[in-house]
């Protein structure tokens, strides 16, 4: 991706602390914040409010872009890491390659009279970026985790081997957004009705995994908002949390001129160490359970391939035009694809004269 700006920053922390037992471990208790998904699109459903009356014209007015995004690291045994960054500017606009550490270290004695001691180890990383240009936006989150070993067998006073289970985790999790928004005006011959009807498109591209499954997640959410002279409130036309292409058609009168506001937002969060889960009896009694130990864990949530708005004017003679200039118009053929299917054609052409030739 050709980044107009980047912008780098690194946290990187590395705490010892010392647990002490006797022939066992303390298990730290966590208190695990839940990562809230940011979406983009938040600052103006909060101007709209949500479940309240609608205010007029509640999307952003003029033009202009921007993106935020954000990381939080925990490991047992050492400091938190974090950044956040929002950003906005009237063109196109960069937040990337920022990162997000946390290494921390637990050392166990598990055995006092002859003062054995373990260490257990535990790290998580984020890393987070997103760009946005009119009718273009980029968003890319990963979150990784890693906790070591996963237990010590040694040798208890009377000689009988005993366990240490390493019940220490590292949690990470970030997010990115990225936003553009712009007003157009409608102009040209109407149908027969009075209206130029277009059709917005939303085409969102990529892929998110989380290995292994139970220990985080992973999540997309594009959104493409519309504010016209018809009525005070906004319209959600089109959202997706999951890859693909939407589509709907919408009738304008000539002269109206329509705010608009897309959106792209992807989150991941992970957890490597002793998992946990609840288990819920009869609907009302409920406990955390182990859910197993993992050594290695990844989250990724890569739109950063694209998140594409565009605007086809289905009715002849209707026109648009916007106040950043941008055209909304689908992309077409890479230079090198179209030379790519002329040189094929042109081949066939040449093949079957020859054909012919040695045929006569």
């Amino acid at each position: 991706m050709n980044w107009s700006r980047m912008i780098t920053t690194r946290w990187s922390i590395t705490v010892k602390t010392r647990k002490i037992t006797e022939t066992g471990t303390t298990t730290l208790a966590l208190l695990l914040v839940r990562h809230t998904r940011l979406l983009a699109a938040a600052g103006i459903l909060a101007a709209v409010g949500l479940g309240t009356a609608p205010r007029a014209h509640a999307l952003p007015t003029g033009f202009g872009t921007g993106c935020t995004y954000s990381g939080h690291t925990l490991a047992e045994g050492g400091s938190p890491g974090s950044l956040s960054l929002n950003e906005d500017a009237f063109s196109f606009s960069t937040c990337g390659g920022d990162v997000a550490t946390s290494d921390g270290q637990v050392d166990v004695i598990v055995n006092a009279e002859t003062t054995n001691v373990h260490s257990f180890y535990q790290s998580a990383l984020t890393t987070s970026s997103a760009s946005a240009g009119f009718g273009s936006l980029h968003a890319f989150s990963n979150s990784r985790a890693t906790s070591s070993p996963e237990q010590y067998i040694y040798l208890q006073p009377n000689g009988d081997p005993a366990t240490t289970d390493n019940l220490y985790r590292a949690i990470g999790n970030s997010a990115a957004s990225a936003y553009w928004y712009d007003t157009i005006t409608i102009g040209g011959a109407p149908n027969a009705s009075g209206f130029v009807v277009l059709q917005f498109t939303l085409d969102l591209s990529g892929m998110s995994s989380v290995v292994p499954e139970n220990a985080g997640g992973a999540s997309f959410q594009s959104d493409l908002y519309i504010d016209d002279d018809r009525r005070p409130d906004i319209y959600h036309i089109l959202s997706t949390s999951q890859p693909g292409v939407l589509s709907t058609t919408i009738g304008f009168r000539p002269g109206w001129q329509v705010q608009m506001y897309g959106s792209l937002s992807v989150s991941t969060n992970i957890a490597a160490g002793r998992l946990y889960r609840t288990v819920c009896y009869g609907g009302f009694i409920c406990q955390t359970v182990s859910d197993g130990y993992v050594s290695e864990a990844e989250s990724i949530a890569n739109a950063s391939n694209t998140a594409g708005f565009y605007i086809d004017v289905l009715t002849p003679g209707g026109t648009i035009s916007s106040l950043s200039g941008a055209t909304y118009l689908a992309p077409v053929p890479e230079p090198s694809t179209t030379w790519l299917l002329t040189g094929g054609l042109v081949g066939v052409v040449a093949f079957a004269r020859r054909a012919r030739v040695r045929k006569g």
